[in-house]
C-alpha cells in the first residue's frame, strides 16, 4: 500500500509546490518585516506570525502541488510540508549551527502539516 502512494506522487508537482512554499514564506517575510519596522508592535508577535507565514506557505504549496497533480491531495500536500521544513531545518542548522530546539520544530511541523493538508485537500478539487 505505501509503495502505491508514493509511486502515484507527482514529483513535477511537489517541486512546483516546494517553490510556490519559499515564495509566499518570502513575500509573507517581506510583508512582516516592513510591518514590524512601520508599526510599535511587540516583538512577542514575531514568533505567531512566523508561524501562520510558514503555515501559509505550507498551504499554498500544497494546494498547487495537488492542483497540478490532480489526485492525492493530502499525499502531495504532506509530501510539500515535509520536504519544506526540512530544508528549511538544514539551512538554519548551516546558517546558525547553535540551538535548535526540536520541541519548536515540532510546533513548526504540526503548524505546517495541517496547512499543507488543509491545502493539499483543498487543490485536488481545483485542479484545471
Amino acid at each position: 500500500m505505501a509503495n502505491k502512494i508514493w509511486s502515484s506522487l507527482s514529483i513535477a508537482a511537489i517541486l512546483k509546490g516546494i517553490i510556490y512554499t519559499f515564495a509566499v514564506i518570502l513575500l509573507g517575510s517581506i510583508i512582516l518585516a516592513v510591518l514590524f519596522f512601520f508599526t510599535s508592535w511587540p516583538e512577542s508577535f514575531l514568533y505567531y506570525a512566523g508561524l501562520l507565514i510558514l503555515t501559509t506557505g505550507c498551504a499554498a504549496g500544497g494546494f498547487t502541488a495537488a492542483r497540478q497533480s490532480g489526485r492525492r491531495g493530502l499525499a502531495h500536500g504532506l509530501t510539500v510540508t515535509v520536504l519544506s521544513l526540512l530544508l528549511i531545518w538544514l539551512l538554519a542548522l548551516s546558517l546558525w549551527p547553535g540551538d535548535l530546539s526540536y520541541r519548536t520544530w515540532l510546533g513548526r511541523l504540526v503548524a505546517c502539516a495541517l496547512g499543507g493538508s488543509i491545502g493539499g485537500i483543498a487543490g485536488v478539487g481545483k485542479n484545471y
